[in-house]
């Protein structure tokens, strides 16, 4: 889990942190993101979360935290997909770019970026597949368990996505939307459904 201010294309204040239960720690994380960069939640122009894929939890917890700040103070907000922000991570050069999050169960979310530009909607697949999509760039969270499968491909393993995240914002002028806080990517029907 990762927090980040940033004021234009610079990021202030930043906390990356690994955790079994994000929710215990994401608004102590945020408090002390607050505090390093001397701001008031009421000084900030907006917030900004990932709509995934990932866990359903993670995607849970950070959407309903950004929701209820945006609710309470009336902030702007906005959540964006982590298949297109981890595409910022990429090293300069990259010509086929494809981003990865570990899906479980053998699996990968994924999506392909070619100089740049998204050629396929984010999907679900095996390393076969992800092969066959004859990257030279793979990144994202777990990427480096794939440099045995994936020899001769360079891999960026778990960038800090807030700090992405802000600058994706940036770069791509994204408008905000808070329909988007109730609308995360999961790509995978959760595994235990009510009666």
């Amino acid at each position: 889990m990762s927090v980040a201010l940033g004021a234009e294309d610079r990021v202030l204040a930043s906390r990356v942190i690994e955790i079994a239960h994000s929710s215990e720690a994401l608004l102590r994380c945020i408090d002390e993101v607050l505090s390093e960069s001397s701001t008031t939640l009421q000084e900030l122009d907006g917030l900004v979360a990932l709509r995934g894929p990932g866990s359903f939890t993670g995607l849970r917890v950070g959407l309903a935290t950004l929701l209820g700040l945006h609710q309470a103070l009336r902030l702007p907000a906005v959540a964006v997909p982590t298949l297109d922000v981890l595409r910022l991570a990429a090293p300069s050069g990259s010509k086929r770019t494809v981003t990865v999050v570990d899906a479980l169960r053998g699996e990968w979310f994924t999506r392909l970026f070619v100089d740049g530009q998204s050629v396929q909607e984010a999907r679900i697949i095996s390393v076969t597949e992800l092969d066959q999509l004859n990257p030279d760039c793979v990144v994202g969270h777990g990427a480096a368990g794939l440099a045995a499968a994936l020899p001769g491909v360079r891999i960026v393993d778990s960038p800090e996505l807030a700090p992405l995240a802000l600058r994706f914002l940036c770069e791509q002028a994204v408008p905000w939307s808070e329909s988007t806080l109730l609308d995360p990517l999961y790509l995978r029907p959760p595994a235990v459904r009510a009666n």
